[in-house]
């Protein structure tokens, strides 16, 4: 197969971390870009969030888009904007109404106590392993809030592919919306599912030539 000329940027999940991708980037062929979470600064939604991680990282399209779990959701809403070819999302939600009950009961909670809520998961994961990079939990306050909020764009110019694993437990009806389900993959599909993943990730780019 010749070697993909485009770039793929590759959004990770909500952790500070790039370590999702280790097993998958080598399968993949073609520039990769591992996107960085960046400070949300002033944004408070999802697309806010998005046209200023385009304007910071000074992202360019024509591309590819791969986004895992949070970064999914991000990918729906910077393809159009950077005139993807492709945008795959795994592991990922298409609205909030594929949140788990508890997750969208959040929404409904008065301001004060969903800050609470909110505040809880961020002290939990600062005192998970990424904790060096993130030790105030700030990045998981916002980035849950963000997500529970979520309002998707609406109609867009990019289909997005949708890969699930039909074990997830953080988003467990996920496969029932997606286009390609990975048997016996859960959350962490790109470690423990990635030479799946990558044939699928390669054969949507490859149409595309």
């Amino acid at each position: 197969m010749e070697r993909n000329e485009r770039k793929l940027l590759l959004l990770p999940g909500m952790s500070p971390t790039q370590r999702a991708f280790d097993r998958l980037a080598p399968l993949l062929q073609g520039e990769l870009l591992r996107v960085n979470w960046i400070s949300p600064g002033k944004a408070r939604t999802v697309q806010e969030y998005s046209r200023f991680l385009i304007t910071d990282l000074n992202l360019t399209g024509p591309c590819d888009v791969v986004g895992v779990s949070f970064g999914g959701i991000i990918a729906q809403e910077i393809a159009p904007l950077l005139d993807a070819r492709i945008c795959i999302v795994v592991a990922s939600i298409g609205s909030t109404a594929e949140l788990p009950q508890p997750w969208r009961w959040l929404r409904f909670l008065p301001t004060g106590m969903c800050r609470a809520a909110l505040g809880f998961v961020g002290a939990c994961a600062s005192g998970q392993m990424f904790h060096r990079s993130n030790p105030d939990g700030e990045w998981y306050r916002w980035a849950t809030a963000a997500t529970l909020s979520w309002k998707p764009s609406g109609p867009s110019s990019v289909k997005c592919t949708r890969i699930h694993g039909d074990r997830d437990r953080t988003f467990p009806s996920g496969h029932l919306f997606s286009d390609h389900v990975i048997e016996g993959g859960g959350h962490l599909i790109t470690m423990t599912h990635a030479e799946s993943l990558a044939e699928i990730i390669c054969h949507y780019r490859a149409s595309k030539e």
